[in-house]
């Protein structure tokens, strides 16, 4: 039986489970968001068998997978399976729990980001790292598939300390014309100083299709 690292993001927790001793270790209590990786598709019904003990607990539950075969069979048991594209996941989890846990102009808490997420259904992400705010944006939309058709938008903006707030409203922008205008996108900053003078932009864009 195959082990799952399961991320608490609202506790920045994570841990190493198999489906049989996932519910039996007290880590759903308390909990509101779990994302689980490492799955594939030899082990997709044990991450199912995950998946359902997190949602039936009441947890906003959400996985990781490289494309969108099987994604439906998990699907029918969480909120939101986030396509990876060869993007690496502990990236990817980075551009979710960093809003809540660093420091930054705009931070934000674990409900802005389940807002985001429950019921989500298909979840695109897209990055970019650039000099300029509103290229790290433009790069992002291009690798974010399907942003033009997302209903929920998480954006996360991550530079160095020396930036303007008002630079980085420019990266939200590119990212209100990439997509449907009556889109809800949720804007969160952190800083980190081995940026430098880069910024880096992650999108996650829900199509809300569960």
């Amino acid at each position: 039986m195959d082990e799952f690292r399961i991320i608490d993001v609202a506790r920045n927790e994570e841990r190493i489970f198999t489906p049989d001793s996932f519910r039996s270790a007290g880590f759903l209590e308390n909990s509101s968001l779990t994302i689980i990786t490492g799955i594939t598709e030899s082990n997709l019904n044990d991450a199912i068998t995950l998946a359902k003990s997190a949602h039936e607990s009441g947890i906003v539950t959400a996985g990781i997978m490289s494309g969108s075969k099987d994604m439906k069979s998990f699907l029918d048991v969480a909120d939101a399976v986030i396509i990876s594209r060869g993007n690496d996941e502990s990236e990817i989890i980075n551009g979710i729990s960093d809003l809540i846990t660093k420091i930054g102009f705009v931070n934000l808490d674990i409900e802005d980001i389940t807002e985001i997420l429950k019921d989500a259904g298909t979840v695109y992400y897209g990055t970019g790292t650039a000099k300029t705010p509103m290229t790290a944006a433009k790069m992002a939309v291009k690798m974010c598939e399907g942003i033009a058709n997302a209903k929920r938008i998480l954006l996360n903006t991550t530079t160095g300390t020396e930036i303007m707030l008002s630079e980085m409203s420019g990266a939200a922008n590119v990212i209100e014309m990439a997509t449907d205008p009556d889109a809800q996108i949720i804007w969160g900053h952190v800083i980190d100083e081995d940026m430098g003078e880069n910024v880096r932009v992650r999108i996650f864009a829900a199509m809300n299709d569960k």
